[in-house]
């Protein structure tokens, strides 16, 4: 593969706009858990020191924290029997039993996860995978990989890659990044394939999109063309522009959002003394909302973790009005509502950092 179409790849890698939806302290651990499981597979395919395979497993097996990346595992396996069949000159055979061992420690880790490390009873369905869902995915992955194999029939060695062989391969990686998510029951239809990459207000679906940069960008690289030419040059300049473009615009809102944290518990901190604000309801008010990024809802673990910063206390709970239910046993009522407001204008915190937030805290007792 030429260098100039690594490049290409690499930096439309780095600056497509997906994954950008989600705000909030998991997306930390999504990012890490993807830079460390590149970082193991770049380890395990590398030639001279065998050492580094012992290390890349390890920081593979650190990165399976994210378990959508126990299917992606897949690739780093296949990349290893490439490297042993044609450059080490190893059998098929020999090649495939040795990446097939590499591989089983995805669904051994899977397996011992669950004995020893069970999810919750209420979100064991989430992680199981369906058998419908794994059936639809597999097909994907089969299908995607049958082209796949045809396109890369008259250029084994890859030592030029055709537009055509670039978006198979693009349409392989993004099958086997979707693959985990399509088990579970998600990227059911086109409309919800579609919907992942339309800029807008989106929630936990970003995360769907987690392992499809790589595959995407083949594919976005495959479609300019070769990048040599001048007329391809220009287009994919200015896909990259438009990237990040988009990048600025989702981040500029992020940014605006987090100053409407910090201002919500600097507010708050005000309030440490006072002995009713274990149980809380919050109003989020429309002057407040404006600042939420992509026109997120702030979820109630979210107020949550602001208010034991500002408050400095563990025990607090947020109630969502739908939740106050007097006649019920056991349940938390709040003790007071806490109203959200801000004054200045988002565009212009981007450049004050101050985002003019505001609480009114006012007693209540719903179930007198």
């Amino acid at each position: 593969m030429a260098n100039s179409t690594k490049t290409a790849i690499a930096l439309m890698f780095l600056v497509l706009p997906i994954n950008s939806a989600r705000v909030a302290m998991i997306n930390f651990r999504y990012t890490y858990s993807l830079t460390l499981f590149l970082l193991g597979w770049y380890l395990l395919v590398q030639r001279k020191y065998k050492l580094l395979r012992l290390l890349s497993v390890l920081i593979l097996v650190s990165s399976f924290i994210v378990q959508s990346l126990l299917a992606f595992f897949v690739l780093p396996c296949i990349h290893l029997f490439l490297n042993n069949h044609l450059d080490k000159g190893l059998s098929k055979a020999k090649s495939f039993v040795y990446s097939s061992a590499v591989f089983l420690i995805a669904p051994c880790y899977f397996l011992l996860v669950r004995l020893l490390d069970p999810p919750i009873a209420s979100r064991t369905e989430y992680y199981t995978p369906s058998v419908r869902g794994t059936f639809k995915g597999l097909f994907l992955v089969v299908i995607s990989g049958i082209w796949m194999i045809d396109t890369l029939r008259k250029s084994p060695k890859l030592t030029y890659v055709s537009r055509k062989q670039l978006i198979s391969i693009g349409t392989f990686l993004v099958s086997v990044g979707s693959f985990a998510y399509i088990t579970a029951g998600n990227l059911s239809d086109v409309s919800e394939w579609m919907l992942n990459f339309v800029p807008r207000a989106s929630d936990w679906d970003s995360r769907h999109q987690l392992l499809m940069g790589l595959g995407l960008a083949f594919v976005v690289v495959g479609l300019v063309g070769d990048v040599k030419a001048r007329s391809k040059k220009q287009v994919f300049l200015l896909t990259v522009a438009a990237c990040v473009g988009l990048n600025f615009i989702f981040m500029k809102s992020y940014y605006v959002d987090w100053r409407k944290s910090e201002g919500f518990i600097t507010a708050m901190s005000e309030y440490r003394e006072s002995p009713d604000l274990d149980r809380v309801m919050i109003i989020d008010t429309p002057s407040a909302t404006r600042f939420n990024a992509r026109g997120r809802v702030v979820r109630s673990y979210e107020w949550e973790a602001m208010l034991s910063l500002a408050l400095r206390r563990k025990q607090i709970h947020v109630v969502n009005s739908e939740q106050i239910l007097c006649w019920v046993p056991n349940q938390v009522i709040p003790q007071s509502i806490i109203q959200v407001s801000a004054t200045a204008d988002p565009k212009k915190t981007i450049f004050t950092g101050d985002a003019g937030i505001a609480v009114m805290v006012i007693a209540m007792n719903p179930c007198q």
